[in-house]
């Protein structure tokens, strides 16, 4: 089949080519498969999933996920970091198993597979360390124990064509032999590269245009990426008691009456039955967070103090030193600066207001969901409604005052400002949600 250069790739496109390095297959017997498992981990970052890869291409990709992770910390490793993926990662690795024509594999995993049905309480405990099933040892040896005779790799490399078969030889018949060398499931992985009709083989330095250009090729791909990028930004908005202590943030003035963002947790302080308390860290300075009743309240950090009867208690000895540790690093709180109510519907407003798909518009840098899951909240109307989210990124403070008319964004210093319309809004996040 020719295949045209400039040919556009569909979801499970069976043309799809196999792009590795022109010496995959003269250097070590798992070669191929550390190289398959790269290419394939490229092309789900560039917008490919499970379901659009070629058939072939993620059981294969499965199969190793599985035989990896068993390798790893056994069966019980695998079924904990399966999750809700489980019963799906053992049909796609019994796939693999098949295509590698690997029917011993085959069954280790129709036995995993059986097992984890008849126990599943068992099997959601199991986490590869402290709990593994007894019953799983078993399966771990069956699995460590593929290994190819003698007999059995001269049948199987006489049955190869010549090429594949001097190739194959030169890499298992060496003065010292490999860690892998008689493992039936990598020798299998090797042959299937080796003889899979869309094999390109490409020097180390055109791999990266060549693999790009399978990308470029893939517009389902594309908007697949487009779709993961928006959730992500969807998945930052923050939750309710985030936004109610970015709506007290609001309110907290620098040095210089610049604004002020939270950065980060530093530690929990001690809090009353029912409350929370936390000293915070902020692009000022440090203050203290209580969470209580509905509502957040931010205070100064006072410099802690040792009353006179701790001192007297420390100079005859009666302290433990960890008690005295602590109260003399624990800050106490001090004037109370601000305060705002939790309120479990402003995260859907944000949504609604469209503002992951404006920031999604206003800039592609990579880490854009971080910075503006830390903002500051103000001009919040919910009947309108109509909102006002700031937050630092770089050199700029960028603000975001959002409505039912759309977002307008402006950044300071920088002078940079754009209008996104709500009608643009909603037809770019249904772009990135239609099949």
């Amino acid at each position: 089949m020719t295949i045209s250069p400039s040919a556009p790739f569909a979801p499970c496109d069976p043309t799809l080519p196999l792009i590795l390095p022109d010496t995959v297959l003269d250097g070590d017997i798992f070669d191929p498969l550390a190289l398959f498992v790269s290419y394939v981990n490229q092309l789900l970052a560039g917008g490919y999933t499970p379901a659009t890869l070629p058939p072939d291409f993620a059981a294969l990709y499965r199969v190793d996920y599985y035989n990896a992770q068993v390798r790893n910390g056994g069966h019980s490793q695998f079924i904990h970091n399966s999750g809700d993926a489980l019963e799906d990662n053992l049909a796609a690795a019994a796939r693999g198993a098949a295509l590698l024509e690997l029917p011993a594999l085959e069954t280790v995993i129709a036995d995993c597979a059986a097992w984890c049905r008849a126990n599943p309480e068992e099997a959601a405990r199991q986490t590869g360390f402290d709990v593994r099933a007894e019953a799983l040892d078993p399966l771990d040896q069956r699995l460590y124990g593929g290994k190819m005779t003698d007999e059995a790799l001269a049948a199987l490399i006489a049955d190869q064509p010549q090429d594949v078969a001097t190739r194959l030889k030169a890499r298992l018949y060496r003065d010292r032999p490999g860690m892998y060398d008689r493992s039936d499931y990598h020798i299998a992985f090797w042959l299937w590269v080796a003889r899979h009709p869309n094999l390109r083989l490409v020097p180390a330095d055109g791999l990266a245009a060549a693999r790009q250009d399978v990308l470029d090729r893939s517009p389902f791909a594309a908007k697949a990426l487009a779709a993961r990028a928006l959730e992500q930004l969807h998945q930052a908005i923050p939750t309710p008691p985030q936004l109610a202590l970015f709506r007290a943030m609001a309110k907290v003035r620098g040095s210089q009456g610049q604004p002020v963002f939270f950065r980060a947790t530093q530690r929990s302080l001690d809090a009353a039955p029912g409350e929370e308390c936390h000293l915070i860290e902020t692009t000022e300075r440090r203050l203290i967070l209580r969470m209580s009743g509905g509502a957040v309240t931010l205070s100064e950090a006072r410099p802690p103090r040792l009353g006179l009867a701790l001192r007297l208690r420390q100079v005859l000895g009666l302290v433990p030193r960890d008690v005295l540790a602590k109260a003399m690093l624990t800050p106490r709180p001090g004037a109370q600066i601000a305060s705002a109510p939790v309120d479990g519907d402003l995260p859907a407003l944000l949504a609604r207001l469209h503002l992951p798909e404006a920031l999604a518009l206003w800039t592609d840098d990579p880490e854009r969901h971080i910075h503006w899951a830390r903002g500051t909240l103000t001009g919040l109307d919910t009947a309108a409604p109509a909102l006002t989210w700031r937050f630092a990124m770089g050199d700029d403070v960028v603000t975001m005052e959002a409505s039912g008319t759309g977002v307008l964004m402006s950044a300071a210093p920088s002078g940079r400002e754009a209008r996104y319309p709500a009608e643009m809004l909603s037809a770019y996040r249904a772009e990135r949600q239609s099949p």
